[in-house]
Parts: C-alpha cells; structure tokens; sequence
C-alpha cells in the first residue's frame, strides 16, 4: 500500500501515540483507500498539534478530517503551524452558509488596521493569517460538506476582495499621510478582471488588476512636501501589488497580475481615468475587450470604476456584427494555441480545458452583447446560460460547456486538490472528451464557425438550415477537444 512503508508506519506510530489506537487504525484505513497513502499519513502526522488540541474523539476527528487532509497539503501545513484553527474551525458558526462579502470586508480591515500601527511586516504577516485560516474554512465547506462548486468561486472571490481592498485602504492611508491628497479631484480604484472579476476565483488563482487614479495635480495637506499626484498613485499601487505578493514566513496573499493594464508590461502601472479611456479609444484591441467583460471595481472608490466603464461601453460592446473583431479573435486563439504547450489532460490549458471555455463564451458575448444587454455578464457559467437563453446555445452544449468551467460540479475533485495543495495555476484532468462547435454572425450576410475534433480534421460548417438560428453543437465522436475555425458565408 505505501510507497515508503518504513516511514509510513513511523508516523502511524506517532498517531497513535497522540492520539490513541483507535485514531491509528482509523487514520490507516483512510489511507487505504486514498489515493496517495504515503501523502495523507504525512498530512495526519503534520497536523497532530490541532487534533491534540481540539479536545474531541480523536478516532471521529480522523474520520472528518480525512477528506481535507487528503485534498489539500496546504490545510494540513497550516494546521501545524497553527494548532488552534482547527478547535475555531469545528466551532464556526459559518461552515453551513456562505461568508457574505461584506463580512470578509469587516474582517480583513479590523485585522489591517490592528496591525498597521505595528509596522509594514506585522500588516503583512496579518493579511496572511487572515487568508489562509479562511482558506481553510472555504476548503472545509468544499471538500467535507460538499457546499455548493458556486458558491466557492463566490467565496473564494470575496475573500480575494477583502484583501486586496485592506492592503489598499492600508497604502492609501500610509501615504496620503505623508503627502496629502491631490489637490485636483482625488480618486483611487483597483479594478479586478479575470476570475476576480468573473466572481469565481480558485483556490490557486492570481488576480488580474489594473490600477487608476482620477485627475493629476499636485498634492497637499500632507507632512511631507507636495508630490506630483501620479507619483502619489504610482507609490500606492506598488505598495499594494508588494502586499499582496511578497512571500513572507507565512507565505503569499497572491500572485498579482498587472499585464492587462493598457500597454501591457511596457505601460504604467497607474494611469488616469482620461488616459485610460483615450487608450483604449484610440489603441484599444479584441483580446482587451474581451479582458474588460469581467472588468468591476475591487478596492478603491468604486464611482472611479463605474465611470470607467460607463465610458468604455461603446468600445466594448459594438452595434453591428464586427468582422475585423472575427478575425482578431482567431488570431487570439492561434496565439493562445501556440503559447499554451499544454498537455491534453491539464483542465486549465490544455484542448476543451477552462480557459477554451471562457475564450468561446467571452468570443460569442463579445460578437452579440452590442445588440443584446443580456449577455453581458462577468460569470462565465451564467453567461453561457444567457447565451443559451438568447438562442447561441442549445441546453446540451451549455450543460457541457458549463462542466469545463472550473466551478463545476464536473471538476469538483480536480479544482478542490490540486489548487489548494500546490502553487502552480496549472491543472490535471483524469480524463479529456467531447467536443463542440459554435457558429457566430447574424440571420443576414456572413457567419463563421468554431469547432473542435480530435481528429485534427477540419469540422463541417452548419447545414442551411441552422443558419437562421445561429448555435453550437457538440461533437459526439471527437476523443479530445481542438479549435477549428472557419468562414461560412450565406
């Protein structure tokens, strides 16, 4: 059964010595039957300290904790290094229900503003204990209480806010201190994009933001002498995205994702509201309209936010069917093809993965929500039902799309393991399938397609007679999922 029986029995040992025989045998037959034996000894003989502590039935204890420790390394790391947790965790009132967001707010400010007259480190090293003992909770309520895949990404996304927005408040507080507030209109947002913005985040994500700031100026009332405002911002935006991503003794918030600011890498990393609505005005392309779908205000002054997008509604959503926007978005899909290198069992990258799913239904809301309101909607599962409610998508094709989503009850076991276990984005299917084709244009003119086989082959377009109701069907025969595109023309 165990890969290294020597050691395995050593730390069964332990258990049993701490815990009594009962809890030893239990804890070897959870392991049994585990996938990894060797792993989830090591996570009981880890997290010994809390089940000491938690003064309860140590054989029923191992019974309950099997399946956590078992899916995620992290909770058994933090358990150790944290003993109490797991007497608060048992305890909490809010494993049954969903943390509203709100609450994750009043938590992690009261927790930063604790700290913040202690130093920058004890501010670092309290947003970090704030996020793993919730982490904790969440992976709790996914993987023994089997609470709903949504309102996971939901909470998970929350928590995400909460931190961001308390590292926010924390840096915009230490330097207007020092420098005062823009003389012009003041105004500071974090704009999350991604599955932050979509509001379903996983347990491994980063975050994807873009910071802005209102006017320029100079600035005043602070104990330090006037700087100009963009200096302000540009100082706090550094300070959040180090807050959030430096690794400390107790590890990281998150990876922090600035590529989708305007310009990219080459850009600054805070631009003005003006500036902002001129770029994508004049420089704007396909791929950032498609980054913007899920754009919403995080941290901040959310009116900036909301101005923001307000303004940027006509570049995202376009009246009329876009050819020149058809075209970018197969290029877009060629180049994300030809970066990913992904392996077909990996549910993120790889062919039909997560991320094949979000580039369908971002392309099909993208070449609709002009003329349709309805679609435009951040959360790709949600989305894809407006689309089937629109007509874009049968029933079928939703239910299996929706199963690629990385919320969904399909990757239940991949999404609640491999995220909470490791650092990397990246995740492992046990199996790969199906296929499917999405036909995008209008009644009148020109359409075109989007299909995926196995067979590398190129996919039949759509017989005449769908071309009134333009939809997607599933390919039954295909083995594995790859895009084709091609142009139809009526």
């Amino acid at each position: 059964m165990f890969q290294n029986p020597k050691r395995a029995q050593k730390e069964l040992a332990a258990v049993g010595a701490a815990l009594g025989e009962p809890a030893r045998a239990r804890v070897e037959a959870h392991a049994a039957a585990a996938a990894d034996p060797d792993a989830l000894v090591a996570a009981f003989e880890r997290a010994l300290p809390a089940l000491q502590a938690a003064g309860r039935d140590a054989a029923s204890l191992a019974d309950q904790l099997a399946p956590l420790l078992e899916a995620s390394e992290l909770a058994a790391r933090t358990l150790g290094s944290r003993p109490g947790l797991l007497r608060w965790l048992l305890g909490s009132r809010t494993l049954r229900a969903p943390w509203p967001a709100a609450a994750f707010q009043r938590q992690a400010r009261a927790a930063a503003r604790a700290a913040r007259s202690r130093g920058h480190d004890a501010l670092l090293r309290a947003l970090r204990r704030f996020k793993y003992r919730e982490l904790l909770r969440i992976t709790y309520r996914d993987v023994v209480l089997r609470a709903p895949a949504a309102e996971i990404g939901r909470e998970l996304a929350s928590l995400a806010q909460a931190l961001i927005s308390a590292a926010t408040d924390a840096a915009y507080a230490s330097f207007t201190e020092r420098y005062g507030e823009a003389e012009e209109e003041p105004g500071f947002c974090v704009l999350g994009l991604g599955k932050l913005g979509g509001e379903d985040l996983n347990f491994s994500s980063d975050v994807d933001l873009i910071y802005l700031y209102r006017e320029g100026g100079l600035t005043r009332g602070g104990r330090e002498a006037a700087i100009p405002a963009v200096q302000l911002y540009t100082r706090i935006a550094e300070s959040i995205t180090r807050a959030l991503s430096t690794v400390t003794a107790e590890g990281a918030c998150y990876r922090v994702d600035l590529n989708l600011r305007p310009q990219g890498r080459g850009g600054a990393i805070v631009l003005s509201l003006a500036q902002t609505v001129a770029y994508y005005e004049t420089h704007g392309r396909t791929w950032e309209r498609s980054a913007l779908l899920k754009a919403r205000a995080v941290a901040g002054d959310p009116t900036l936010g909301d101005e923001l997008l307000a303004s940027l509604q006509p570049f995202l959503w376009r009246r009329s069917l876009d050819l020149s926007a058809v075209e970018a978005l197969r290029e877009m899909k060629a180049q994300i093809d030809l970066r990913g290198k992904a392996s077909p069992g990996d549910v993120k990258l790889g062919p039909g993965g997560i991320r094949e799913v979000e580039f369908f239904t971002s392309a099909l809301q993208l070449l609709h929500g002009g003329k349709n309101p309805l679609l435009r909607e951040r959360h790709t599962a949600r989305g894809l039902r407006r689309l089937e409610q629109a007509g874009h998508l049968s029933a079928t094709d939703a239910d299996a799309l929706e199963g690629r989503t990385s919320s969904s009850a399909g990757w239940r076991t991949t999404s609640r393991s491999t995220p909470s276990s490791r650092p990397s984005s990246s995740r492992r299917s046990p199996r790969s399938g199906g296929g499917w084709r999405g036909r995008w244009g209008s009644r009148s003119g020109r359409s075109w397609t989007a299909s995926c086989s196995g067979s590398g082959a190129w996919s039949p377009g759509p017989s005449p007679s769908c071309w009134a109701r333009p939809r997607a069907r599933r390919c039954r025969t295909s083995r594995s999922w790859r895009w084709r595109w091609t142009w139809t023309r009526r």
